[in-house]
């Protein structure tokens, strides 16, 4: 028998779009999903953006552009 579970709401007085969950890798003046949305990019150039700006801990040059490389890729081949 399935156990029910009683969930409530979060409920929050911050807004989503001032705050960020899991880490530090986006304190920049714009946020990538500010830049994405003003200049209307599409989910895989908006990825693009996401990685080459962000300074995640433990990334290496090397994983940050191969995943900037594999976005490319994939916009390419969704042509």
């Amino acid at each position: 028998m399935a156990k029910l579970y009683n969930l409530k709401p979060h409920r929050s007085t911050e807004r989503a779009t001032k705050r960020q969950i899991g880490g530090k890798h986006y304190k920049l003046p714009i946020s990538p999903l500010k830049f994405i949305l003003a200049n209307n990019l599409n989910f895989v150039d908006g990825n693009i953006v996401k990685y080459a700006v962000r300074k995640k801990k433990g990334e290496t040059l090397k994983e940050k552009y191969d995943k900037i490389i594999h976005y490319a890729q994939l916009g390419k081949e969704l042509l």
